[in-house]
């Protein structure tokens, strides 16, 4: 139970660097500045987690190794998912689109289980004093994510009550 907690707990923590990372560096978006989202985010998480230098360079090395794999992954689902609209748009078969379909949830799951082994090798460098700050951040941001959505429920609740009263 408690490894399977601890690497939750760096897959959230990594999940914010390497999700930001991948997601400006191979959708192009960022302009100029991309991947400086993922720098100040891998920044973040080093200076709270107190990282020493090899673990910075460690993780940073584990992050590059994985990069062109993920790019690549993350290259096909777009050419996937951009077939799979256009044979929609086009009328095609049931058994076309199962099978693009398909292909994507594989490309997909092969992505996650990427992204999973990446955090889970970054999440290895931690000392067990990190990991437990790990988890107390994580337990922070859990917590004010639920309260962001009891507020967010609130609201709705509040706006039907006046829609049934008008």
């Amino acid at each position: 139970m408690k490894t399977l907690q601890a690497t939750g707990i760096a897959l959230a923590l990594v999940g914010a660097f390497t999700i930001s990372t991948a997601t400006l560096a191979e959708s192009g978006k960022g302009g100029k500045h991309r991947g400086h989202h993922a720098e100040h985010t891998f920044k973040r998480m080093a200076k709270h987690l107190n990282l020493d230098q090899s673990q910075r360079e460690q993780a940073r090395a584990i992050h590059e190794e994985m990069r062109p794999q993920m790019r690549e992954l993350k290259k096909e689902s777009r050419e996937v998912r951009k077939a799979l609209g256009e044979a929609v748009r086009n009328g095609a078969s049931q058994a076309e689109i199962e099978a693009l379909a398909a292909q994507q949830g594989e490309l997909h799951g092969q992505l996650v289980a990427k992204r999973a082994e990446m955090k889970g090798r970054i999440h290895d460098l931690l000392t067990d004093e990190q990991k437990q700050q790990l988890e107390e951040h994580r337990q922070k941001r859990m917590e004010r994510k639920q309260q962001r959505r009891e507020k967010i429920q609130q609201r709705r609740e509040e706006r039907q009550a006046q829609q049934e009263e008008a």
